[in-house]
């Protein structure tokens, strides 16, 4: 068993060395986020991923944005399928006045056209992660085509802001067996959610906002769209009054970070105290 064990994960690590070893030829400072692992984690266990990673120049400065006290409630904001400007902006401006970061999980065909955006998701704080490149549900596609979809977002985050990302939503929230495998084998936990705001479905506000407030609790992901200007509606009222009732706006990895952290190739919904 143990061999078996150690033969996939030494597979794992194969593929993230030679990754790593494409962006170093390319000049970029992002692959020492893929050849870490190798030094951090014992090849018995699997890798935990406990804070967000951020580029080798950025390493030593401190994350833009209050302080999180692990004492106090917090919460998870995400945003699926930006992202547009138009949008995404007006999200990013309410969490910056109200001390506030979030994740987002972008479709990579959305970014090259959006780079100011997710450079600014960057300077705030906030975390970038992955929506595979075409919105694809991951259960429809061979492993050759889900490298593909989540490889081309990762380059095209990596070229837009220099971040790499290690975070990823299935769209639809579909998963199966051989996709979580692919997953863990590129090193990124598939992160879900415990409040569906549905606000794909009904692009109200009023409904978008009823539906957080009324159900929201310490340790809760909550799943939004930054693509619909409802949403950024919703949101410009939102923000500020989470933190009004005393949540602290944190990113995934950050929530994670206080509340046990996160395996790749694993499912996360919420992550409750």
């Amino acid at each position: 068993m143990k061999k078996k064990r150690r033969k996939k994960i030494n597979r794992r690590r194969r593929k993230q060395i030679l990754t790593a070893v494409k962006l170093l030829a390319a000049g970029t400072a992002a692959a020492v986020l893929l050849l870490k692992p190798a030094v951090l984690c014992n090849v018995e266990e699997p890798a935990v991923i406990s804070r967000v990673p951020r580029s080798e120049a950025a390493e030593e400065e401190e994350t833009p944005g209050p302080q999180i006290d692990p004492e106090q409630p917090m919460i998870a904001l995400t945003f699926d399928d930006g992202p547009k400007a138009s949008v995404t902006n007006r999200i990013l401006k309410s969490l910056e006045e109200a001390g506030g970061r979030a994740t987002f999980f972008m479709v990579g065909s959305n970014v090259a056209a959006n780079e100011d955006s997710v450079n600014q998701m960057v300077a705030q704080g906030c975390q970038v992660g992955n929506h595979t490149f075409g919105h694809k549900y991951i259960t429809n596609l061979n492993i050759q085509e889900l490298e593909t979809q989540l490889g081309g977002t990762n380059q095209a985050v990596l070229d837009a802001c220099g971040i790499l990302p290690m975070v990823m939503r299935p769209p639809g929230g579909k998963t199966d067996e051989a996709s979580l495998n692919e997953l863990a084998e590129m090193g990124m936990p598939a992160i879900m959610w415990s409040i569906d705001t549905k606000d794909w479905q009904h692009r109200d506000a009023q409904i978008t906002i009823q539906t957080v407030l009324e159900q929201v609790k310490d340790g809760d992901i909550i799943l939004m769209h930054d693509i619909y200007s409802a949403t950024a509606d919703a949101a410009e009222v939102l923000i500020p009054a989470l933190v009004e009732r005393g949540f602290q706006l944190v990113t995934v990895g950050e929530l994670a970070s206080f509340r046990g952290g996160m395996v790749p190739g694993q499912k996360y919904y919420r992550f409750y105290p």
